[in-house]
């Protein structure tokens, strides 16, 4: 799918598939009345080395989300690239981004990159990442991404049960709860990530850059200088 608009009630569902492209598009997902809920723009389930670049997304219905990443029944959805979409989710339990591994499905080694997201609706998450059960949604790479979301029970980034995630570089702002919230897994680590407040029940390594400059008294530069720091 390249440089296509898609107006309708239901986006676009890839299921056992690979080496998928969706690029330069615009999506709005409507629903076809108030009441429609899981009409989602994009889902990739069980789906392996594809991408999502450069999109348009709106979804508007309940439970609607923006780009869906999904792995059941012991599939794997593995080594996706979201890069560069500006997503907008209006209705209530409508996630920016959502990753879920369950039923012993496994969403892993997806990089999510340089993506705007904006939500509206109540506990509508701008990022999720989520496992149940012997599943995993592990191992996924998070960079660049603005988050926003305005609606009550509504967190930036949410993690459930997924581990040794990388999330980077990033800003992410919640105007009602915790802008980060964990609630179980381990080896979660932020690196120069900008947010305010969190709630944490599992784990959460917060990193930052060091940048270093060594002068002498008039200015100058000290060539060759060791430092050493420590926490």
């Amino acid at each position: 799918m390249n440089n296509e608009t898609l107006t309708d009630n239901r986006g676009v569902y890839l299921i056992n598939s690979a080496n998928n492209k969706i690029v330069n598009s615009s999506l709005i997902i409507r629903g076809a009345n108030n009441t429609d809920v899981r009409n989602h723009a994009i889902v990739l389930k069980n789906t392996i080395n594809s991408s999502i670049l450069n999109n348009a997304i709106v979804t508007s219905n309940q439970k609607g989300y923006g780009i869906y990443l999904e792995a059941t029944y012991g599939e794997v959805t593995n080594n996706n690239k979201i890069e560069k979409n500006i997503i907008n989710t209006y209705r209530n339990n409508g996630f920016g981004v959502y990753l879920w591994g369950v039923n012993g499905g496994k969403v892993i080694g997806s990089e999510i990159l340089d993506n705007y997201i904006r939500t509206y609706g109540s506990s509508a998450y701008g990022l999720f990442i989520e496992s149940s059960g012997p599943s995993s949604a592990d191992s996924n790479i998070l960079q660049e991404n603005a988050i926003t979301v305005f609606g009550s029970g509504a967190y930036g980034v949410r993690i459930i049960g997924s581990s040794h995630n990388l999330i980077r570089d990033s800003n992410t702002s919640s105007l009602k709860e915790n802008d980060i919230q964990i609630t179980s897994g381990t080896n979660n680590t932020f690196l120069n990530v900008t947010y305010t407040d969190e709630g944490v029940s599992g784990e959460l390594i917060r990193k930052w850059y060091l940048n270093v400059k060594v002068n002498e008294t008039n200015g100058s530069n000290v060539n060759q200088a060791n430092v050493t720091g420590w926490n």
